[in-house]
């Protein structure tokens, strides 16, 4: 599987953009990726793959 970030990267979308549409901060998106935020719900994580996989 992918890392996120190289996720992100190929579909060209800004972490802002993303963030937003997730309703999180980018802060936190980047704490995400970086693998500081100590938990993330799976319903994000769906919320955030799918958001990747349409924007393919």
């Amino acid at each position: 599987m992918k890392s996120l970030q190289k996720k992100i990267e190929e579909t060209g979308l800004k972490k802002a953009y993303i963030a937003q549409q997730l309703g999180i901060t980018s802060s936190t998106l980047s704490r995400i990726l970086s693998g500081k935020q100590a938990y993330v719900s799976a319903d994000l994580m769906k919320r955030l793959e799918e958001l990747l996989d349409k924007k393919k």
